[in-house]
């Protein structure tokens, strides 16, 4: 257990600072690759396209968040499942705060998008370090 204020500090924002950069990372990453994808998948529909890309983000980053976000040693069998069906809920989340942004609280749409990934990620984060990757 650590034992100054300082380290104690550091172990509580360590897991959030790693999981933003990691999920922050991919989500810089992400547009870029979906361009390429787009450019060379051109007579696909984009969403399908999008939805491909998005797809070879899952394994690297759910790896980078098992490893330095949370230092799990949970076993694969049993956080892969997890972090898939905590992707889903994610989107689920995702919509409902942003139906709740846009329709309800009429906020325009960089503020509702801002509130909507910013909830999003809070419950990711607890879901990710209370469930997915618990030992």
């Amino acid at each position: 257990m650590p034992s100054t204020l300082k380290q104690k500090i550091i172990a509580i924002f360590r897991p959030l600072w790693a999981f933003g950069a990691i999920g922050g990372g991919a989500a810089i990453i992400y547009p870029f690759v979906n361009v390429v994808a787009l450019s060379y998948l051109e007579f696909w529909p984009k969403p399908i396209v999008s939805v491909i890309t998005y797809s070879l983000f899952i394994f690297p980053v759910y790896w980078l968040q098992r490893k330095f976000a949370f230092n799990s040693k949970a076993a694969h069998k049993i956080a892969l499942p997890r972090y898939l069906l905590t992707q889903i809920i994610a989107l689920v989340l995702n919509f409902g705060f942003a139906a709740l942004a846009f329709n309800i609280w009429q906020l325009p749409h960089l503020y509702g998008s801002f509130l909507a990934i910013i909830l999003t990620s809070i419950a990711s984060f607890v879901f990710l370090k209370l469930w997915v990757f618990r030992e």
